[in-house]
């Protein structure tokens, strides 16, 4: 197909097409002639899996470029993406030695063990943890904390759900798309249904008078 096929077939632009294509996110496509390309059903899903990074996930064009290229290694483990991923999240500079960053750093350390979770420091998703911890408890707003185990127990059942969801691929190609597309999108999807969640609580509350729900008492599921 040509380029215009390419772009009806996506709904990607043919300028924005031919960016990715000099970001080196997209592969070129095969030419019968000068200044005529061809394209085919890869360049359909890679376009595709560059929409749900770049668009909808939001990642950095250096970032995506990145992961694909990991995407396109032969010897890619999904762990190694998820990493890849998560890494921009993590600030890097923040201070290691202060207070806050001890305190979050205890907790956290806490809550891996009460669930026997094993956790290298260096791990993108850990500094990224703590570093959202710190911020809380330099903003007066440490005991957000207080149901750590909760949330951990949440994020399980996630994760169980996202393994559980790639068990399936047929080749590691397909599994390493769903580790990418579930854990960058699945990042949106669980936010939004947070946030439905969080509205009809509040509303549920406004309208009975009700006090918070603790998750930690009797009634939580």
């Amino acid at each position: 197909m040509r380029i215009s096929e390419l772009s009806e077939r996506t709904g990607i632009p043919v300028p924005r097409i031919k960016y990715y294509i000099r970001e080196d996110l997209l592969p070129r496509g095969s030419s019968e002639q000068v200044k005529r390309a061809t394209y085919g059903e890869s360049h359909v899903r890679r376009l595709r899996l560059i929409r749900a990074l770049v668009t909808v996930g939001g990642m950095p064009i250096t970032q995506a470029r990145h992961v694909l290229q990991e995407f396109d290694a032969p010897s890619s483990q999904p762990l190694g993406l998820l990493n890849l991923i998560f890494s921009s999240l993590a600030d890097e500079t923040a201070t290691r030695d202060d207070p806050a960053w001890q305190e979050a750093t205890e907790r956290l350390e806490g809550a891996l063990a009460q669930r026997e979770w094993q956790s290298n420091e260096n791990v993108p998703a850990r500094l990224m943890i703590v570093q959202a911890m710190a911020t809380m408890i330099e903003l007066g707003h440490g005991s957000m904390l207080d149901h750590l185990t909760v949330y951990a127990s949440a994020a399980e059942q996630v994760a169980r759900a996202d393994l559980a969801s790639i068990g399936d691929a047929e080749d590691l190609s397909a599994i390493l798309e769903r580790s990418v597309i579930g854990s960058l999108l699945g990042e949106a999807f669980f936010t939004g249904l947070r946030r439905i969640a969080h509205g009809n609580l509040a509303r549920e509350m406004t309208d009975t008078g009700s006090a918070p729900f603790n998750p930690d008492s009797d009634r939580a599921p």
